[in-house]
């Protein structure tokens, strides 16, 4: 069972990321009820010495790849894309922001997460 996001850090998603952007899906018939939503956000990071190397061990990328059916940056293009982005801030303050990357913040979906997420 999926664990439930806490009404805490909802708040804290919501005075943190900025801008916030999303989408939301709703039912077709008159009624219009609400099935999913999915807000994404500028990725930021809090610290200078973040970087993205999807082959470090530390990733854990490399020991779930040969349990699970998941799909990873084996020979790490996609983290050395991501590295080469431009970013800047200061991490006591506003965050190093990455304005060119993406993070999804939230999803609340009834069986279309996968639609959102794409």
């Amino acid at each position: 069972e999926l664990e439930r996001l806490s009404y805490a850090f909802i708040v804290e998603r919501m005075e943190t990321d900025d801008p916030i952007t999303g989408y939301v899906v709703r039912t077709k018939d008159g009624t219009r009820r609400l099935q999913g939503f999915c807000w994404y956000t500028t990725f930021t990071t809090w610290t200078h010495y973040f970087r993205w190397d999807s082959r470090s061990e530390v990733a854990g990328l490399r020991a779930s790849a040969g349990r699970t059916p998941i799909r990873w940056d084996e020979d790490g293009c996609l983290a050395d894309e991501l590295e080469s982005n431009h970013r800047s801030g200061d991490p006591n303050g506003e965050g190093v922001i990455w304005p060119r990357v993406s993070e999804i913040a939230l999803v609340g979906a009834l069986e279309c997460g996968g639609f959102l997420v794409q």
